[in-house]
Order: structure tokens, then sequence, then C-alpha cells
């Protein structure tokens, strides 16, 4: 019992408002001015102060020193979500000439009473005006946080009565709490929803009417209704685009709003409209719209963040309606306003807030579409079983309960009947709300760092220390060189100008001793392992031969070790050393299309070992893609999280990371991963950018550089991970359909699948599409410069035969072809040659290989090709195709 009334017991805090100065300010006669301070339509307290006539050079400061308190109970809901919510409100009046009498100070235990909200009709001309003061920075830790506060007029007047912001007055003001107000063990959020506009909206939409949105938030086990009020329609854009307190919706003053503005991150806005909408170009617009740009804000404890975060894994979308009165345009004007009730229309809309499930995501701005009304829609899209708005609730002539009763009553049950319907305007637009959700802490913290480090350890397999043990001949010459070297950096820096003082101090420092015994293990490890020495062969005949050979060997060795730090100093190796690191990419890819995969492996190892070079060792991230294969998602999501956060303006990364929750069907980071891929796109500083140099079986001049999902393809393709590939390729038809460079792109994946038909398949539906790669220009000048580099390639010779034949240049034809059977071999150019057959040639050409025959006497033979299984007499399975060639000269 004891321990329950503990738990149940208020606890209490307190917050002191210190106004202390006020400068600024001058009037022509002494005047008596007095400032109120209010909280949630509460008065807190009153103080006058008496300002000096005349104006002063700087304005004078007057000290105010008014103190108030705000009491509040922390672990009473309702009562901290009124702290978070709402600012304190600071109105400042001069007195009128009945009140030139000053009163004491009021008390604030006296004063605690309620004010009615201030309307445009309580503001008269003894208000100096308004300023707000945001209570936030104290529930987030502060302790102590002064500011100044601009007395903010009622409106910006453009007339002869405007003031410059400077001349504006101006409070400092203190606010402080002495206690913490939440303990450290607290789990606590902030929830902040800002309704801005809604764009595109139909005629129907009525001009002077107000517009309210309502959603819904999370209190303790249930849901309570959050209702934004004042919404306007408007033809002109807020230029300031600052963001308004949903606390102050009456209040006709410019401290209604917060220090908030609104993002002009347009690239980041999630869009869920399946129709092409440039909401950027629509903002700068004076086009009409119904603006809110208000902004709520409350407090989530533990149960109510879970809550929220089980709602949007389980429906992914949040309830947002708007009441919408109707237009009063075709109704008999004869008839009173009285006799006329308003009828109002309700609309929905439907915001996808999985972003937030995303870790380290703490906010998501996202472009919806209204929708007519529909209960089951709502309830089956978000979870919401009753409607947030009662029409009945919204009639405001009580005369006419009944008949206002009736006709909600109807509009509800044609609303149950249809179905929800896109909204759209008279000339088919779609109806756009623009909401923005933001948390203070992320619903998922990111542990991306820790994650990672922990994968690396498990991943790491502890090293095993083996003895030392020499395995060649070769590790043994390396040794004996480096002893060598090493030896003669030790004499070069020793040695003095006297050789007799050099040689005393080789002695006495131990120098000598030291390169001897050395010299001597290096040796003997040598000859042991080069010449197989035993006792028996040293003593025998043949010994002072071998003696000699093995002194001139050592002899050798060391000169030629002593030759290479000779040359190392006068030539500079850097450059050949940065060569070959450019190489070594093509002969890793060459020695793994010829099969050695040894061999590549070691160049890649050579590649990674250059630390410099981001490329190389990002493309050892590949880990990722493995682990995704062996279906370790986690650990594979935090290796692609990695690239991301190494990189951050890593194109291909961020399009790897969308493709893997592509293949996980985590949502919350698909349309994420994807702006930012699109938005790095845009970068001109791209951090990393891939080489684009062609593989040997494929080539990469058919890729647009500007689409995303095609460079992450051939990132792809040249890390040999063809299952992401296609997911890329996947992504790239459904935007762009079959175009010339998919279907091509096609045909390689499906070509290094070994799925020969499918690739034949795609390269026949190109050619049938979009036809045959006539550009014969630049083929030909290809070609040439492939002849100059190297003219005895069969294969080159071979194209040149094609593109002469095509160009129907007889005389060139012949000359390539007679290279080509020059160049190739015996059986396999007849094999290429073959081909010729099948290509179609007008009725001149008819005679080109007659007239290549009959230009030169060398003496021909005839060959037998296997062209296909013919039986012939004895019993071989073969058929002769006869074909008169130029027998080569040996």
């Amino acid at each position: 019992m004891e321990q329950s009334s503990v738990q149940d017991a208020r606890i209490k805090r307190s917050i002191k408002i210190v106004i202390e100065t006020i400068e600024n300010i001058t009037t022509k006669k002494e005047t008596a001015i007095s400032f109120i301070v209010i909280h949630n339509d509460v008065l807190l307290g009153e103080c006058p102060l008496i300002i000096e006539a005349g104006y002063k050079e700087p304005p004078q400061i007057y000290n105010v020193n008014f103190t108030v308190e705000l009491p509040f109970i922390v672990n009473n809901r309702s009562n901290m979500n009124l702290i978070v919510s709402t600012p304190i409100l600071i109105k400042v009046m001069c007195s009128t000439q009945d009140q030139q009498s000053l009163n004491s100070i009021t008390s604030s235990a006296e004063s605690k009473k309620k004010v009615t909200t201030i309307t445009h009709e309580q503001i008269g001309s003894n208000v100096i005006g308004f300023c707000n003061l945001d209570l936030m920075p104290l529930l987030l830790g502060e302790k102590l946080l002064t500011e100044k506060l601009i007395v903010q007029t009622r409106y910006l007047s453009f007339d002869g009565t405007a003031v410059s912001w400077q001349n504006l007055p101006v409070l400092t003001v203190t606010i402080m709490c002495d206690d913490e107000i939440f303990s450290s063990d607290a789990i606590i959020n902030f929830l902040s929803i800002t309704v801005e506009s809604i764009y595109n909206p139909p005629e129907c939409f009525a001009k002077d009417a107000e517009y309210k949105v309502a959603t819904i938030v999370y209190a303790d086990e249930a849901t309570e209704n959050l209702i934004f009020e004042d919404g306007k329609w408007t033809k002109y854009r807020d230029v300031e685009r600052t963001k308004r307190w949903q606390s102050l919706p009456k209040l006709q003053s410019r401290a209604r709003l917060s220090k908030r503005k609104l993002s002009q991150d347009y690239a980041n806005i999630k869009n869920t409209v399946n129709a092409e909408f440039d909401l950027q170009k629509k903002m700068w617009l004076d086009e009409p719209r119904i603006e809110w740009n208000c902004m709520s804000r409350s407090m989530m404890s533990n149960a109510e963040i879970q809550a929220m975060q089980k709602h949007i894994t389980k429906y992914k979308y949040w309830p947002f309606q708007f009441i919408v009165p109707e237009t009063r345009m075709g109704r008999d004007n004869t008839k009173s306003k009285k006799e006329m009730p308003i009828k109002y229309q309700i609309y929905q809309c439907y915001v996808d807030l999985s972003e937030l499930l995303f870790p380290g995501k703490k906010d998501t701005r996202v472009m919806a579409q209204l929708y007519t009304h529909n209960a089951s829609n709502m309830a089956e899209k978000t979870g919401l079983k009753e409607d947030i708005f009662h029409i009945e609730l919204w009639n405001k002539d009580s005369k006419e309960q009944g008949r206002k009763t009736k006709a909600s009553e109807s509009i509800q049950s044609d609303s149950e009947v249809a179905q929800s319907t896109p909204l759209v305007t008279e000339t088919g637009e779609p109806v756009i709300v623009l909401i923005e959700v933001e948390l203070h802490y992320p619903f998922i913290p990111c542990r991306l760092e820790t994650d990672f480090s922990s994968i690396i350890d498990d991943m790491m397999r502890p090293k095993v220390t083996k003895p030392f043990y020499i395995y060649s001949g070769d590790v043994a010459e390396d040794q004996y060189a480096t002893c060598i070297q090493k030896l003669v950096e030790i004499i070069t820096e020793s040695y003095r100008d006297e050789l007799t003082c050099f040689t005393q101090y080789l002695y006495k420092t131990g120098t000598y001793l030291a390169i001897r015994s050395t010299l001597k293990m290096k040796v003997i490890t040598l000859l042991d392992q080069n010449f197989k020495i035993n006792m028996n062969t040293i003593h025998s005949v043949n010994s002072q031969n071998f003696i000699a050979s093995v002194y001139m060997y050592l002899v050798e060795r060391m000169h030629l070790a002593i030759n290479k730090i000779i040359e190392s100093r006068l030539v500079d190796d850097n450059s050949s050393k940065m060569t070959e690191s450019e190489k070594l990419y093509f002969y890793a890819e060459e020695a793994y299309e010829l099969g050695h995969t040894d061999d590549a492996r070691r160049h890649q190892t050579t590649i990674a070992a250059d630390k410099s070079n981001s490329e190389a060792w990002t493309n050892l991230l590949i880990y990722g893609l493995i682990l995704v294969e062996n279906r370790n998602c986690w650990e594979a999501e935090t290796f692609l999280r990695a690239i991301t956060d190494f990189y951050p303006r890593f194109v291909e990364g961020w399009v790897i990371l969308h493709l893997f929750y592509i293949h996980t069907d985590y949502s919350p980071g698909v349309d994420l991963t994807l702006r930012l891929a699109e938005e790095c796109m845009r970068d001109e500083y791209r951090e990393t950018e891939f080489s684009s140099e062609n593989s040997l079986v494929w080539s990469t001049v058919h890729c647009p550089r500007d689409n995303i999902y095609m460079i992450t393809f051939m990132l792809l393709m040249k890390l040999h991970s063809y299952d992401f590939a296609g997911m890329a390729l996947a992504e790239e038809i459904f935007r762009t359909g079959r175009s010339i460079h998919v279907l091509y792109y096609l045909a390689v994946l499906h070509y290094l699948s070994h799925r020969y038909e499918d690739a034949l398949s795609h390269l026949k539906e190109a050619e049938c599409n979009y036809g045959l790669l006539q550009r014969y220009t630049e083929a030909e000048a290809a070609l040439l410069e492939a002849n100059h580099i190297d003219n005895h390639n069969a294969n080159v010779w071979k194209y040149l035969c094609f593109l002469n034949m095509s160009l129907q240049r007889h005389d060139e034809f012949a000359q390539c072809y007679r290279q080509m059977i020059q160049c190739a071999i015996f059986i396999l150019g007849l094999l290429q040659i073959t081909m010729f057959t099948t290509i179609k040639c007008n009725a001149s050409s008819d005679f080109m290989p007659h007239r290549a025959r009959k230009r030169d006497n060398v003496p021909r033979v005839r060959i037998k090709v296997f062209r296909g299984p013919t039986e012939e007499g004895n019993g071989e399975l073969f058929t002769t195709w006869g074909y008169w060639i130029q027998q080569p000269s040996r």
C-alpha cells in the first residue's frame, strides 16, 4: 500500500518566468504600461510600469524585474501537454486615461483566474503588442534560459503606421526551473505534427469559410482527437513560412507564430500521390490553396511511444480528416442566414509514416491526396474505427437540430455506400495535402557503429601463431638481399673519414660481430634452400669448385641487392607504381575471365592494400551482398548501411541499400533511400564515383550516366553480384520500360549467368524493336584504331570485312579478307569466315570471291570443315564444304 501510494503521488514542479527589462519604447508624455503574463488563457500575473516622456539616444532600458510562477504536475499527461504545446504569452498594454492611477502588483496566487481567449475585437488601441516564449528547452534539460523577445504588432502593415523591426519594443525574459523535471530513467518523447496546406483545391471549396483538420494522438492506452482550426482559403503564398502555434488559433497577432520554419527541402518530401506533381513549383506560385501552417506538439510516455510504433508497423498510414463547409452558391438568396443551416463535407487522407520506423529517422514530410469520406476505407487503411469529426456538432443553428441530424445521417449513409475516391480538380489535377510529423527522439535508435564493430569482431577468426619457417628458396633469396641492404645502410651511416678509425669503431661498438652473425645466418639459410648442402659434399674432391661457385653466387646476389639500393636512390618509383596500380584492375578482370581465380584474387589483394584508394577498399564491402545471399539480413543491413555512413554522397551505396530493402520488404527504408540516392545524384560534389572502364566481355557505353539504377547495375555487374544487378534492372524496366539499353544489359546479365538462349532472345528483341548498333563512321574509326595497335588480330580484320561489305566497298573488302586469312589460324579462320555466307549481298557483290581469287597465283588447298553430322561412305560424321583460301606462308 505504501509503495502504490508513493507511485500515485503527484510530482509537482514550477517554472519561474522573469520579465527583466523592456527597451526600445518611447512616448510623447509620461505613460503607464502593464505586462500581463498568460498561459493557456490563465492569467499568471500583471505588473505596471511608468514610461518617462521624451526621446533619448540611445533609448532608455527600463528595469521591470517581475516574476511569476507556472506550477505543473509532471506525472499528469494533460498538464504536461499544456506545457509542451502552449507557450507563455506576454501582452504589453498602455493604460487608458481612466487608469492613470497605478494599482499595486497583483499577486500570483490571487490572479490565477480564467481569462477569455483574446480575439480581434478585444484588442483595442491600448494594446502595444504580444510576444511568446517557448518552454520546451526546460523540458529538454536546460536549467535557465534568457531570451530577447520582440513585442509583435497585431499584423504587418504597409502604410504610414508601419514600424520597422529594429524599432519595436524588446523584452528581456528569463525562464528557469530549479528541480529536474524528468528523472534520469524516464522514457519520454515529443511528437510534433504540422499541417501545412491543401494545394489544388477544387472550386467547391468556399473562399470565405474556415477549414478544420483533425487527427489522433495516443493518450495512455487510448487515442484522443487533435483538431487544427483556422484554415484559410488564400491565393498568395506565405513568404515567411513560419509555423503557427496550434494552441493560439484565435490570437490576432503575429505572436501566434513560433520560431520554427517550414522546411524548404523539397527533395526529401515523401510523395504518395500516383500522379506527377511539382510541389516546389506549386509552393512558390500565387495560386489558390487552403493554408494552416500550424504546429501541434505533445508529450509521449513509454506506453504511448510503443502504441504509436505498433500502429505504424501494423497499418503504415496515419488518419487525417478534413471538414469543409459547402459553398452557398446556388441557394435561394431570399432566405435569411438563420434559415439556411451550414452543411459540411468530410474528406480524408492517409499519411504514410513508415519512414519513422527507419533507424535514426526522426521526421517525415508526406505529400498525400485527399479522398472522399468513407469510414470503412479509413478503418481498413489506418485502423480508425470512429470518425474524428461528428458532423452534427458542426451545425451552428440549434433550432435546426432535427433537420441537421437527418442531413448528417443521409450524408453518412451515402458515404458508407460509395467507396472512397481520390479528389481531383475540374482539370483533373489531384488535390494534395502536405503534412509533417516529427519526433524529438527516433523510435529506433541508430546504433550503426556499435553493430558494425560487433559484427566485424564476430566475423574475424582468432589468429593462429605458427612457428617461423623458410618455405622456399625464393624467400631465402629475398631475406638475404634484405639483409645485405640493411647492412649497407648500417655501414653507410656508421662510416667515418679514416678507414682505420672506422674499423676500430665497428669492433668497439660490437657492430662488426652483429653484422657477421646476422649475415652468417642468412647465408646458411640460403645455401640450405638452394644448394642442399651436407658435410660429405664439402669434404669431397670437388669441394674447391663447389665453394668457388657458392662464393660467386653469394657475391652476385650481394651486388644485385646493392645495385637495387643505388638505383632506387636515383629513380622515383611512384610513377611506375601508380601506372601498375591502374593496370591491376584490368589484370584481375582478365584473370577472372580466363578462369584463373587465384591470380584474380591476388591482384585484388594488391589493390586493396592501397588505403588511399577509396574505390578499392569500398569494393571489399561486397561482404554485405554475400551476407544477403547467405540470408544473414541483419548483418547485411549493417554492412550496407556502413557504406552510406562512410560515404554519405555515394549514389550506388544508397541504391544498393534501397534494393536490399525491396528484397527484404522493409517499406520504411525503400522510399527514403531512393530519395537520398536521387538527391546525391543531383549533387555535383559526389564523394565516390567508380570508373566507367569497359569489362572484357561487355560494354558500359550504353549506360545513361544520369540514371541511378543503371550506374548501380554497372557496379553490381563489376562486382559479379548478378542477383542484385537483376533487381536494379527490374526497377529500371518498371520506370522506363524495355528500352534498348535495358535489353542490351538484360542480354549481358543472362549471358554472364550462362542463360545463353535468354541473352539471344533479348538481343533479337532489341534488333526487332530498334533495328541494328548503323553507325559505320564511328565503327570504322574504332576498328582502324584497333588495327593500328595490333594489325595481326584476325577479329579486327573480320569486322572490317563486315563493315566494307555493308558499305559495298568491294576492293577494301578483298584486302581485309586476305589480311584476315593470313592472320587467322588455319581452321579457326575458316570457321569464322563461314559467317559471311549468311549476309545478303546484291548482284554486284556476287563476283567478289572470284575477283579475290584471280589476283594472284598463290597455290591454294581445299580443306574439310566440320559443319554438321552427315554420314559418308567411310562412316565419318562430317560434311565437306569447299572454299579456296590462300595458303598461309610459314
